[in-house]
């Protein structure tokens, strides 16, 4: 999606996403006020305890040789998360560029119908 975006080039395509989506989308903090802090804080304490029994990251803790090797590999292991996490994030301020005609419920689902289908 982000290559169609760029007319072939991923990177191009990224940057015509920052460059033409609102800004209030692109605001991670919330705006000022008790309303708006409440649901991002409830936003961000399900994805924190939510994953509390990630046996992923204790699995790296326990079979590291040294404590800087678990520190690094959990470092990395955060960064790839991110990194993931965003990629649907992407495909749906993408999808607000290409004015795809979706259910806004249902967006990713029509975005890998229309750009992975091999027809």
């Amino acid at each position: 999606m982000f290559s169609h975006l760029g007319d072939g080039s991923p990177v191009d395509g990224v940057s015509r996403l920052f460059q033409e989506t609102e800004p209030e989308k692109l605001t991670l903090l919330p705006e000022p006020g008790l309303p708006a802090a409440m649901l991002w804080l409830g936003t961000l304490a399900s994805g924190m305890f939510g994953n509390i029994p990630g046996q992923d990251l204790m699995q790296r803790v326990f079979a590291a040789n040294s404590a800087k090797t678990a520190s690094r590999a959990c470092i990395l292991a955060g960064m790839i998360y991110i990194l993931f996490g965003l990629l649907p994030i992407g495909m749906g301020l993408g999808s607000l560029l290409l004015e795809v005609e979706a259910n806004p419920q249902g967006i990713l689902g029509t975005l890998a119908h229309e750009f992975l289908s091999p027809m």
